[in-house]
């Protein structure tokens, strides 16, 4: 078994210790009433199309692509402590890991 294969296995057992209770609703398709997701507050964001020395602050949430019957999008939206974050963009999707830029 390769490393790729611990971390696929290992990561949503992860998420069930440390993640937080979360709702996922996408745009098209049936919602995920209960998912487990890691939430970041102020995380320093690089707009794209602008000057690399313009930094923003968001909201990134991240959870297990296996998660998922089709990969989350711009415009679906998780429901976390009764406030709805919209998806704006995916950061991060390594087969394994979808990390997604919210408002």
């Amino acid at each position: 078994m390769g490393l790729r294969e611990v971390f696929i296995e290992a990561f949503p057992g992860v998420l069930d210790d440390a993640g937080e209770d979360a709702s996922f609703t996408p745009t098209v398709g049936d919602s995920i009433p209960a998912i487990k997701i890691l939430i970041d507050f102020d995380v320093l964001l690089q707009p794209s199309g602008v000057d690399p020395q313009t930094w923003i602050k968001g909201t990134v949430i991240s959870t297990a692509l296996s998660l998922f019957e089709a990969t989350p999008r711009r415009g679906d939206y998780f429901t976390y402590d009764a406030v709805d974050y919209t998806i704006q963009s995916i950061i991060k999707n390594d087969g394994i890991e979808i990390q997604m830029q919210v408002v």
